[in-house]
């Protein structure tokens, strides 16, 4: 099959950690990092950006709908069709998070999408952040436009999940 692999650009991830999403690949639809995972994962970040990723997670799990235990990494893989798939329903020009900000709320976004579509998917545990990079905290006007962000996707829900679901 054919994949798209996102992985940030910021040296954030290891690239030596594709080969466990390359595992799972061929049979799921997607497959998503963890750094929340009871059996590995790790975040080497400021507090601040680990208590966001968490509670994000928690959030997104209780109104989205979903099921992850990290709703908002940005270490993915998705199988081409499946992408192709959620496209039709949604182009990406239309997505929350490229109409109206910020982009890193496309992480959440996109796991929306796959649950709504009853997509298969597995998560890998990562390693996230390095010995030498620290990352910084948020600023509180990224972290309003990323809760209005949120609740506009939650307002997406009730007329995109049908539309995925029957969407095969």
């Amino acid at each position: 099959g054919k994949f798209v692999l996102e992985i940030d650009a910021s040296g954030s991830h290891h690239p030596e950690e594709i080969n466990r999403f390359m595992e799972k690949a061929n049979t799921h639809d997607a497959v998503v990092a963890t750094r929340f995972a009871l059996s590995g994962g790790y975040i080497n970040y400021p507090i601040q950006r680990r208590l966001i990723s968490w509670g994000g997670t928690r959030l997104s799990n209780f109104l989205l709908g979903t099921k992850y235990t990290d709703g908002t990494s940005g270490f993915e893989l998705f199988r081409s069709s499946m992408l192709k798939r959620i496209f039709s329903v949604l182009p990406p020009n239309e997505w929350v998070s490229a109409k109206y900000g910020p982009y890193h709320l496309f992480q959440t976004e996109m796991k929306a999408m796959i649950a709504w579509a009853g997509a298969t998917y597995a998560e890998v545990p990562i390693s996230y952040g390095s010995l030498n990079k620290q990352g910084s905290t948020f600023p509180i006007s990224y972290l309003i436009d990323s809760g209005i962000g949120f609740l506009r996707i939650c307002l997406n829900r009730k007329r995109l999940q049908p539309l995925l679901r029957t969407k095969r």
